[in-house]
């Protein structure tokens, strides 16, 4: 992980998250994203997504655990794009006490539980939301902007999961699944940096 600093990034930035107005404190330079973790999923690992967790040579939460804590301090944001767990109603809190950080979660299709269960394993449900950052709109939601709503637009950036190992095709929609990020939540200023100047060479 570099320690440079990234050229574009403000110390904070605060993000609208409801409709009544209440606002997301981001400390950009200690924010993490993921997405898809899909704890305790055993379908998936066996069958839908096999080669991939498969070759992690353990068990994907386990793996995913680990990784998780290696990278993230007590203090940092980590914001989840959805799909987080399944299983048992009860056994992911043996999981979520294991995950350090703030974290939030932008729930998925498969997040069916309420705000309460999220918030008793850690997780404080919030909406998709906008980000400002060097010049470009960034939008953190669950799914790819597939009928193109939004980046139609010039300068906007999408951050979803949801697919998995597949891609869309398009440069300014970025897949944050766990299987394209070697299962290791993504330090969030990195991740908008690499794709801007992939963009902007």
């Amino acid at each position: 992980m570099s320690s440079t600093a990234s050229p574009y990034v403000q110390p904070m930035a605060l993000v609208p998250c409801t409709d009544s107005g209440d606002r997301l404190r981001i400390a950009l330079d200690r924010a993490w994203i993921i997405s898809d973790t899909h704890f305790l999923h055993t379908r998936l690992a066996e069958v839908y997504e096999a080669p991939a967790r498969q070759t992690l040579g353990i068990d994907h939460n386990d793996a995913m655990i680990e990784r998780w804590q290696r990278t993230v301090r007590d203090n940092d944001l980590v914001v989840h794009l959805g799909d987080l767990a399944l299983g048992a109603k009860d056994d992911f809190a043996a999981i979520s006490e294991q995950l350090p950080g703030r974290k939030v979660l932008i729930k998925g299709n498969h997040d069916k539980r309420s705000r309460r269960w999220y918030a008793d394993h850690g997780f404080e449900v919030i909406p998709p939301f906008w980000l400002d950052y060097a010049g470009w709109r960034v939008r953190f939601q669950h799914t790819p902007d597939y009928d193109r709503a939004h980046v139609r637009y010039p300068r906007v950036l999408i951050c979803h999961g949801h697919i998995h190992s597949k891609e869309t095709g398009d440069p300014r929609q970025i897949n944050l699944s766990v299987e394209v990020i070697d299962f290791t939540p993504r330090r969030l200023v990195g991740v908008l940096d690499e794709r801007i100047s992939q963009l902007t060479r």
